[in-house]
């Protein structure tokens, strides 16, 4: 397991370093999933605040093939994304964010499971304690193995009720010092929602309006 998650993490640094259009190259025919979330990360263990809020969403086009693959993880980039952090908008316009399916592995060394692993850059260059580096908010959504045997991108929300475990975590990411030199500056908890799609709705909204002309017919 080690040797796949030294691939993930190496990953992630492509994440943050690479620059990949995202938003405006979505088709008007992609099927598109976005998620809302917020929580908050205690980084006083590390210098900072205790209460760190943050809050945004990501949008992934579930039909999307994946931008780094291995057999039990693939990386996606987000077709758009907004992070929120202390107050302060902290999205990348050119890449910056994505999300890493998880089937049957072992991305913390804690035991095998299913999930996402959703990244998204904070800062670069930036010196904590005497280490430099670029800090990274990572949010973890999993659950059992039998959840999914896939490593494509969920294409519904059921995903969310199904895996119920869920922390976040702010990750100093040194470079050229592999994965052992990187710190983990606190973590904490977040909640995340699916966002309707417009064609639900546009149901839900006519439903509403239906019942709305019974009650005025009474």
């Amino acid at each position: 397991m080690a040797a796949t998650r030294t691939r993930m993490f190496t990953a992630i640094r492509l994440l943050l370093s690479v620059a990949v259009l995202v938003g405006a190259a979505a088709s008007a025919e992609a099927s598109l999933l976005t998620m809302n979330f917020s929580g908050s990360v205690d980084l006083s263990g590390s210098g900072g605040a205790k209460d760190n809020p943050f809050s945004g969403f990501f949008t992934w086009d579930t039909t999307r093939t994946p931008d780094d693959t291995d057999p039990d993880s693939a990386l996606y980039f987000f077709e758009s994304y907004q992070l929120i952090f202390n107050g302060v908008d902290r999205t990348i316009a050119s890449g910056g964010a994505g999300v890493f399916v998880i089937d049957n592995g072992n991305p913390f060394g804690t035991g095998n499971v299913d999930g996402l692993l959703l990244l998204a850059g904070l800062e670069k260059n930036v010196t904590i304690n005497g280490v430099t580096g670029d800090t990274l908010l990572v949010m973890a959504i999993t659950g059992p193995t039998t959840t999914w045997n896939t490593v494509s991108l969920p294409t519904d929300d059921s995903f969310l009720s199904q895996l119920t475990t869920r922390f976040s975590a702010v990750s100093l990411e040194v470079p050229f010092g592999g994965d052992d030199n990187d710190v983990n500056l606190g973590s904490g908890s977040f909640t995340a929602t699916a966002v309707p799609e417009p064609a639900t709705l546009w149901l839900l909204g006519m439903t509403l309006a239906g019942v709305a002309v019974r009650r005025r017919r009474r």
